[in-house]
């Protein structure tokens, strides 16, 4: 499970999610990584993680990453892009983003879901207009 969308650092979100659309395959690991430390990970997936990074199985480390509560959708462009959609299990919208490969997808996706998460969470409501006499006195 990843740690509650109120205790994730959005500067950190916000790293995660940049670095994932800026990175090649060649940092898929290290992005893995950073997801893991970004998101809270508990250590027995980490474990499973670093388990699969050793073996390559980077989509599958991902997956792994998002967790089973949260709803995704995969897609490989015929330029070789992935597009990832995210879901968060209490959202009723996905977020969709492109990168260089499903794995880079998945995880930038899932930052730019909780980040859209915080915002929409952090926003107070708005206040009710006050009518015109009030406005006026």
């Amino acid at each position: 499970m990843i740690a509650e969308c109120n205790t994730l650092d959005p500067a950190s979100l916000r790293r995660l999610l940049h670095d994932c659309l800026a990175s090649e395959a060649a940092q898929q690991a290290a992005c893995l990584r950073l997801a893991a430390r970004t998101l809270g990970l508990p250590s027995e997936r980490h474990e499973r993680l670093e388990a699969m990074l050793s073996c390559e199985a980077y989509e599958s480390a991902a997956l792994l990453v998002l967790g089973a509560q949260h709803r995704f959708l995969l897609s490989r462009g015929g330029m070789g892009g992935a597009l990832a959609s995210v879901a968060l299990s209490a959202a009723e919208e996905d977020v969709t983003v492109e990168a260089d490969t499903p794995a880079l997808a998945i995880l930038a996706a899932l930052a730019a879901a909780l980040l859209a998460e915080e915002r929409s969470t952090s926003i107070p409501p708005r206040a009710e207009p006050a009518e015109a006499s009030a406005l006026l006195h």
